[in-house]
Order: C-alpha cells, then sequence, then structure tokens
C-alpha cells in the first residue's frame, strides 16, 4: 500500500522536473538569442560607423 503514495510523489516530481528543464532550456534559448541580436547590432554598427568615418 506504500508504493501508491509513493509513486504519486515520484510522478509529481518527475513532472515537475521536466517542466523546470523546459524552462530553463527555454530561458537560455531566449538568452542566446538575446545575445546573438545584441552581437549583430554591435557588428552593424561598427560596419555603419567605420563607412562614415572613410
Amino acid at each position: 500500500m506504500i508504493l501508491v503514495p509513493l509513486s504519486v510523489i515520484l510522478l509529481s516530481n518527475l513532472i515537475h522536473t521536466v517542466r523546470l528543464a523546459k524552462k530553463i532550456s527555454r530561458e537560455e534559448e531566449e538568452a542566446a538569442v538575446r545575445e546573438a541580436v545584441e552581437e549583430l547590432r554591435r557588428r552593424k554598427q561598427e560596419k555603419d560607423g567605420g563607412c562614415d568615418s572613410v
């Protein structure tokens, strides 16, 4: 009889862990996209700035 509550706890912990992993993965992906966008903006500014001074 103890197996049923333990199974429920294990299942709920597994679901919680999967949700957290998805959240962390999404946050990391969003951060990587933000960094890529900032890098592209920086490169564009450097390129535009270099053309203006010539």
